[in-house]
């Protein structure tokens, strides 16, 4: 009796002492696996925030460019890849940024397009000195509008235009001058000295 009562009793610590292994063991088995969780997700938060950065300073680059197609397209592409990424905010504000410079540029070159195309139509019609002035004025304007170079090319190919224009009128101005002088001269010529009043009226 006494030894059944002393396996019994050995029976139940022994099992008491297996639910406590089993208990250590699946203790262990939770704190590994969470840590694994724990370890899974930060290196995954740490790859994410990572490549949120790399985003960030390629589409920083892009917009102070001003690299318009470029821009359009890399962000065309996280569009594709990581969608979510747009939602980023210093992302979502710098997309903000490249439209509003989009708009701005669009605007300018709206501006400049139509300025040259009014320039043209004047030079084509100009003809005197006053009008040359205010289309030099005007070119000189349109040229503060430029941020290229070949813009500026432009600027200075119509800026040549304008001056064999002032050239040919002030040619012009002088032919007349010349021939009104010569004319004046000739009647100067064939005035009494006597006359008075031919006189005054030539000077």
């Amino acid at each position: 009796n006494l030894v059944n009562r002393i396996e019994s009793v050995y029976d139940s610590v022994e099992r008491e002492e297996r639910r406590a292994h089993a208990f250590r063991l699946t203790g262990i088995a939770c704190v590994v696996v969470t840590l694994g969780v724990i370890l899974y997700f930060g290196q995954q938060y740490r790859n994410y925030t990572n490549q949120l950065a790399a985003h960030e300073v390629r589409l920083t680059q892009l917009v102070e460019l001003a690299d318009f197609p470029a821009t359009d397209s890399y962000l065309e592409k996280l569009k594709k890849q990581s969608p979510d990424v747009l939602e980023h905010p210093p992302i979502a504000a710098l997309i903000s940024q490249h439209q509003s410079n989009e708009t701005t540029e669009q605007q300018r070159l709206t501006k400049l397009k139509s300025g040259l195309t009014g320039f043209d139509d004047e030079l084509s019609e100009v003809n005197s000195l006053s009008a040359v002035k205010a289309l030099s004025t005007r070119i000189n304007e349109l040229e503060s509008i430029c941020q290229f170079e070949n813009e500026r090319n432009d600027i200075e190919l119509r800026r040549n235009r304008l001056k064999e224009s002032q050239a040919a009128i002030q040619e012009q101005i002088d032919e007349q001058f010349t021939k009104e002088f010569d004319a004046l001269h000739d009647r100067y010529q064939q005035v009494d000295s006597s006359d008075v009043a031919s006189l005054k009226s030539i000077r």
